[in-house]
C-alpha cells in the first residue's frame, strides 16, 4: 500500500504490528515507536521494520511518500 503525506502529516499504528515494513519512497520521514528509546529518520529507499508491540508514529518532515507491508 502506498500512502502519500503533506509535509508534518502523519498516522499513528496500534497494537501489535511487529512485522511491518515501512519504506519511504520520497521525501523524509521521521518515525519512533513505544518502548524505543530512538528516534528514526528515513531518507528516500530506506526501510524500517516494526520491532515491538504498541504505538509507531510516523509524520512526513517534508511531502512524502511512504510504502507500507508486510516484512515476511
Amino acid at each position: 500500500m502506498l500512502i502519500r503525506l503533506a509535509k508534518n502529516g502523519g498516522f499513528k499504528i496500534e497494537g501489535d504490528c511487529r512485522g511491518i515494513l515501512i519504506r519511504c519512497e520520497e521525501g523524509i520521514l521521521w518515525i519512533t515507536q513505544t518502548g524505543d528509546p530512538n528516534d528514526h529518520f528515513l531518507a528516500p529507499q530506506q526501510e524500517f521494520i516494526i520491532s515491538r508491540k504498541g504505538t509507531v508514529i510516523v509524520e512526513a518532515r517534508r511531502d512524502a511518500c511512504i510504502a507500507v507491508a508486510d516484512a515476511t
